[in-house]
């Protein structure tokens, strides 16, 4: 997208220069040769010919201004994009790291199997209910399909960040 953007940027400057190039007239200067009959005589001249338009009708005022105006637009809309993609970097970024936080904060594995094996012993005995032990149950499926989903967007905001990155350095080259 941002490569596109800024070809439709060099393609408006270069709009732009056009249309200001067209306000003044082409200069053409080139060797002139010329052949005159008058009668049964034939005259040859050679000199140096210069001819340019008289920009009259050429001003056009009006696309200047357009192209002027295009190649603004552009050049904003390509600014705000930078902006829209530095934004996206710093936000996934910031989301990121409050992944990592809480993925650090989780307990392990261990330590949830070690509480799933005491729940279960207690239930055995039948000290505890078996609606209870299926609540136990349900809450560690809950919590390894939230663990699993947060580590999933890590793994996609990580990919976005080295887009972004890429795109980023792209930009500044």
């Amino acid at each position: 997208e941002m490569l596109r953007l800024r070809a439709d940027q060099t393609k408006a400057e270069g709009e732009f220069a056009m249309a200001r190039a067209d306000v003044w007239p082409d200069l053409k200067v080139g060797p002139a040769i010329r052949q005159t009959t008058s009668g049964p005589f034939k005259y040859q001249s050679y000199g140096v010919s210069v001819s340019f338009q008289l920009p009259l009708l050429s001003w056009n005022g009006s696309l200047r201004e357009s192209r002027e105006l295009t190649q603004n637009r552009v050049r904003s809309k390509t600014k705000w994009e930078n902006q829209d993609i530095r934004s996206q970097y710093v936000s996934t970024l910031s989301q990121l790291e409050k992944i990592s936080k809480l993925l650090m904060e989780t307990p392990t594995e261990s330590e949830i199997n070690r509480k799933h094996l005491s729940s279960e012993n207690l239930f055995d005995r039948g000290l505890v209910g078996g609606a209870l032990m299926i609540e136990a149950h349900r809450s560690i499926v809950d919590y390894y399909e939230t663990k699993h989903a947060l580590e999933r967007r890590f793994l996609e905001d990580s990919l976005k960040i080295q887009t972004l990155a890429k795109v980023g350095n792209a930009e500044v080259t």
